[in-house]
């Protein structure tokens, strides 16, 4: 077939053909690829699952062991657990200890000088309005409504 020539009917349907069927090798070559994928992904996950149920069934076992020693064969037991008792039972399992919270009240104490001020009240009154803070961390930290500021001693220098 020359570039100047006419193909014949049958040709051009072979032709047609020929480009359909590479055409489907490269979606059939996609579908492959993509169903390997598909059972890679199964394989992984299968994996994954039947490891965690046998971290699952080591877990029970070890909290079922701990209540065994704590019975210690006998049916009418009765088992107390002091805060220390269940941070160390969590552990077993590999879980977080319980956490409490905590609350402090901070005095700070200074001295400022150089203050001018017509009076003992008018210099108690700039101090005052001088001092300001800031918590800088990740702690809670109540409204100012708590917070007392006070200033004592002042006199003149």
């Amino acid at each position: 077939m020359t570039s100047n020539t006419l193909i014949t009917r049958e040709e051009a349907i072979k032709l047609i053909d020929t480009l359909q069927g590479e055409a489907l090798l490269g979606e059939i070559d996609k579908l492959l690829t993509l169903i390997n994928h598909l059972k890679e992904t199964k394989e992984s996950y299968t994996d994954k699952y039947w490891k965690a149920n046998a971290e699952i069934g080591n877990l029970r076992e070890k909290v079922r062991n701990y209540f065994k020693d704590e019975v210690d064969g006998d049916k009418d037991a009765t088992v107390e657990m002091d805060i220390d008792d269940i941070n160390h039972l969590l552990n077993l399992i590999g879980a977080d200890e319980l956490k409490f919270t905590y609350s402090a009240e901070v005095t700070i104490t200074f001295t400022i000088t150089g203050v001018e001020a017509d009076s003992e009240e008018d210099a108690k009154s700039k101090i005052l309005d001088a001092i300001s803070y800031e918590v800088n961390s990740n702690l809670e930290h109540d409204s100012t409504e708590d917070d007392n500021y006070e200033v004592d001693n002042v006199e003149a220098e």
